[in-house]
C-alpha cells in the first residue's frame, strides 16, 4: 500500500511544526546540539564508512557525517532537510513500513530521539539491528522525560508540548532511562553513554538551575548510548 506521506504530515500537529518555517531556526540549534554529542561518540575515522541515520530531521547530523567523508543516507518522513543541505534523504514512515535496506549495509546506525514516537520501538529496533553489520556500531538517543520541567508541568496539570498530544506520531513510548538501557540491552551491548543537558538558553525555568548540582539528572535532556550488536 502506497503510503500518502503529504496528507500524514498535513494530519499530524507534531509534523506540521516540523515543517512550519517559523520553527526551522530553533530545531536546527536543538539538532546541532545532539548531532555534536554524537559526534563525540563516533569513531574518530569516518571516512568511507556506510551511515545510517534514522529519524534523521531536517539533516543537521546527515550534514555533519558528509563533511567528514562519511557516505551517508537520512531517512524520515520529512523532506525538509533536502532543501536546507545537500544531503541524501530518504522518505520513510516508521510506524508502517520497514527500513528500505538490505541486511547488514551499514557501518554505523543513528537514532536519535526517535523510538519514542513509535508505536512499534521494538520493530524499530529490530530493524536497524538487521541493517547494522555485525561489527558495527549503533548511537541511539532517548529524551529524558523526567526532567525538572516536564515534572513540574504534571505536578501543574499543564501540557508537557505539542510532542505529548493525541498524535501519530507524538510520544507513545517514555519510561525512564535506566529502563531504556535495559531496553536497549537486550539486542546491543552498551559501550558508551553521554548526557546531554538543557542549555541554560533553552531551559525555560531558569531560577531552578540551582538545582543541578544536587540533582543533575532533573537536567539531563537526553541519553545518547553507543553499542555494539549482541551477536557481534
Amino acid at each position: 500500500m502506497k503510503i500518502d506521506y503529504k496528507n500524514e504530515i498535513e494530519n499530524s500537529r507534531v509534523l506540521k511544526k516540523r515543517v512550519n518555517p517559523a520553527h526551522l531556526k530553533k530545531q536546527i540549534i536543538v539538532e546541532k546540539r545532539r548531532a555534536e554529542k554524537i559526534m563525540n561518540l563516533l569513531a574518530k575515522k569516518l571516512k568511507g564508512l556506510k551511515v545510517l541515520d534514522v529519524g534523521c530531521g531536517l539533516g543537521t547530523l546527515v550534514n555533519m557525517l558528509t563533511q567528514e567523508g562519511a557516505d551517508v543516507v537520512g531517512v524520515d518522513i520529512n523532506l525538509t532537510g533536502r532543501q536546507i543541505f545537500e544531503i541524501n534523504i530518504q522518505q520513510m514512515d516508521f510506524n508502517k513500513e520497514p527500513l528500505p535496506f538490505q541486511d547488514a549495509a551499514f557501518d554505523i546506525v543513528i537514532c536519535a530521539d526517535v523510538l519514542e514516537h513509535t508505536f512499534y520501538p521494538k520493530k524499530l529496533l529490530a530493524e536497524i539491528s538487521r541493517v547494522l553489520k555485525k561489527t558495527g556500531e549503533v548511537i541511539i538517543s532517548y529524551p529524558n522525560e523526567y526532567n525538572i520541567e516536564n515534572r513540574l508541568k504534571v505536578l501543574l496539570g499543564l501540557q508537557l508540548g505539542v510532542s505529548h498530544s493525541i498524535d501519530s506520531y507524538a510520544h507513545h513510548f517514555f519510561v525512564p532511562p535506566k529502563l531504556f538501557k535495559k531496553f536497549l540491552n537486550q539486542r546491543f551491548k552498551i559501550i558508551a553513554t553521554s548526557k546531554l543537558f538543557f542549555s541554560w538558553k533553552t531551559l525555560v525555568l531558569k531560577p531552578l538551575i540551582g538545582l543541578k548540582p544536587i540533582l543533575p539528572f532533573l537536567f539531563v535532556e537526553s541519553v545518547i548510548i553507543k553499542g555494539n550488536k549482541r551477536n557481534a
